[in-house]
């Protein structure tokens, strides 16, 4: 299935999530399961927010120094500083609902050729954990340098790519909490990556004679 009926598919999911009906028929074997999310988003009764750390290959030895002077938690493998961002209960429950109502991701499908991206991994810049209880249900690891989502939860493991309202949505509402992590230093590494362009050159002028 193309993925951009994949999308529709899952917007239309969201909508029926979003009134509070969630559909009964189990997902086909080409699609992505994605009910049991929007359920643990509906049941959860707190979300908390996580800034990530200095980027593991880009950033090694600020990471290591982090490390050492803050408290962290993993979530996935994926390294956070333990203290949470300050949000007020307004602000969490717009995030949420914009999981749930909102085309913010496309999950990748299994098979499908993912392009390669000179981004040095996927790295979480911040993570948003729903828990019931104190019991972590779900979580969305944001990663803006890969424009990917990793959601997680009991034995889930699903990445998506961010839709462009997805990347706006979440730039917007995030980056302003930053609050522990260092500034990024290594420009010049990203510069390097970028493919060389040859220069072109004009092709020489042509003077044909009249016959």
């Amino acid at each position: 299935m193309p993925r951009k009926i994949v999308g529709i598919l899952l917007a239309a999911l969201s909508a029926c999530v979003c009134a509070g009906n969630i559909p009964a028929p189990p997902p086909k074997p080409t699609e992505v399961d994605l009910l049991w999310f929007y359920e643990a988003l509906n049941n959860a009764d707190q979300l908390e927010i996580l800034e990530g750390l200095p980027h593991h290959y880009w950033e090694p030895v600020e990471r290591e120094i982090e490390i050492s002077k803050h408290p962290t938690t993993t979530i996935a493998k994926q390294v956070f500083y333990s203290q949470r961002l300050p949000a007020d209960k307004e602000f969490k429950a717009k995030l949420t609902t914009g999981f749930l109502c909102q085309n913010l991701f496309i999950p990748h499908k299994p098979g499908d050729l993912i392009a390669f991206k000179q981004c040095g991994g996927f790295h979480a810049d911040y993570g948003l954990q729903w828990l019931k209880e104190g019991e972590l249900v779900a979580a969305a690891l944001i990663c803006f340098g890969c424009g990917e989502i990793q959601i997680v939860g009991g034995k889930m493991d699903i990445l998506a790519d961010m839709t462009e309202e997805g990347g706006d949505f979440f730039a917007r509402a995030l980056k302003p909490l930053h609050a522990l992590r260092p500034p990024f230093l290594h420009q010049h590494r990203l510069q390097e990556l970028k493919p060389h362009v040859p220069k072109i050159e004009p092709p020489e002028k042509v003077i044909i004679q009249p016959q």
